[in-house]
């Protein structure tokens, strides 16, 4: 695995290239909790030799055939009790043609990157234990921590713009199709 980190101001990106058979969900936890992040959004793209998904409504694991280009992943950085960890979502093209995906419970790289954004805006997800989905802690006013263990400039409240159904905000003077 290789490593590469971009940051601007309070921005952070980490790029992590992966080598052919390394475990994508296992290493990505491990980058994230050696790192100490506690919020962020991930994306991937590449190759994968083995993808095993977790289906609704049940939650059954389904291996998908391999090899199999990855189309769209995405997921987040989340807390479990005490410790980060990831949750990512998958679209994979087959071998034979077809698309499969759903919630990535192991995959194994081929040619794989994976790209970590860190920012004090996104607000720290938590996994529902019912649905093991990644949602938003909507706890307003808790003090947020760098991976340096010093207090960020967190999101402390939520605030929510609705509109009347009877006044929808005006999109004049953007063209249309």
């Amino acid at each position: 695995m290789n490593v590469k980190i971009i940051e601007r101001q309070d921005h952070r990106l980490r790029i992590v290239r992966l080598e052919p058979g390394e475990a994508i969900v296992t290493t990505l936890a491990g980058v994230v909790r050696g790192a100490g992040v506690v919020a962020g959004r991930i994306t991937g793209r590449g190759r994968v030799s083995r993808l095993t998904v977790m289906r609704p409504p049940a939650g059954d694991a389904v291996t998908l055939p391999a090899p199999g280009d990855i189309l769209w992943m995405e997921g987040d950085v989340v807390r479990e009790g005490n410790e980060s960890s990831v949750v990512l979502h998958a679209l994979v093209a087959l071998p034979d043609g077809s698309v499969a995906g759903g919630r990535v419970a192991e995959a194994t790289a081929d040619s794989f990157e994976i790209t970590i954004e860190e920012s004090p805006l996104l607000p720290p997800r938590v996994v529902d234990p019912g649905t093991g989905g990644a949602f938003v802690d909507l706890s307003a006013g808790e003090e947020r921590r760098g991976p340096d263990g010093r207090a960020t400039s967190g999101v402390d409240e939520v605030v929510e713009d609705s509109f009347p159904a009877s006044d929808p905000p005006s999109f004049a003077g953007v063209p249309s199709d």
